[in-house]
């Protein structure tokens, strides 16, 4: 539709320009073939608000209103083959509200990785964390909260992951860039994880 009328629909996914995801993906080549990750993101909120991220019908399946997450492993690893995943709600104050979900999903990729994923934000998430692990046949990379370290055989680096700050401005200027000059997006719609809920063999 947005071709069809001249328009630009635009994905805006910022955390593929952020300085965590940028260090990450230059690490990668050094610890081989990556087999495994696990990524988890938990926000403790008590009390939770009463806000359309915490709606029932406005934020909807918890992967979905958070699917920036997902689109950094699919930006790292490729396409998915296979999905299975579940969710648990606790009830708010009143219906239309959830006051916690924990969510958690396994996906396997094309290229045989697997990837375990935890999403929970709420009253009964009493920690906070955002932790992201890849196991490779020749290292590991960890990241934990703002904090990021490669893992060689014979030693630890740590990671260089610059800074969160200014981030809607990069993309909006991006953007713009896009618009005035025909110069590349950082994200196209065909490589959204939206498009992925087509393929064969996946549970929803």
């Amino acid at each position: 539709l947005s071709q069809m009328q001249n328009r630009l629909l635009h994905v805006e996914h910022i955390e593929l320009l952020s300085g965590i995801h940028q260090a990450v993906q230059q690490a990668l080549p050094a610890i081989g073939t990556p087999f495994y990750v696990r990524y988890s993101s938990l926000s403790a909120q008590r009390p939770a608000p009463t806000k359309w991220t915490y709606a029932y019908e406005q934020f909807g399946f918890p992967f979905v209103g958070a699917l920036s997450r997902i689109h950094r492993l699919t930006h790292l690893f490729g396409p998915v083959a296979t999905v299975s995943c579940q969710a648990q709600y606790w009830q708010g104050v009143t219906p239309e509200f959830f006051a916690a979900c924990l969510c958690t999903a396994q996906l396997r990729f094309m290229n045989g990785l697997v990837a375990d994923l935890v999403y929970g934000k709420g009253e009964t998430i009493w920690q906070s964390s955002r932790v992201l692990e890849i196991q490779a046949e020749h290292g590991g990379i960890i990241v934990d909260g703002e904090q990021g370290k490669l893992i060689l055989a014979d030693q630890i680096q740590p990671l260089e992951m610059g800074s969160r700050r200014g981030l809607f401005a990069k993309d909006t200027a991006m953007v713009l860039d896009h618009l005035t000059t025909g110069a590349p997006l950082y994200v196209s719609l065909a490589d959204s994880p939206v498009s992925y809920t087509h393929l064969r063999g996946h549970e929803t």
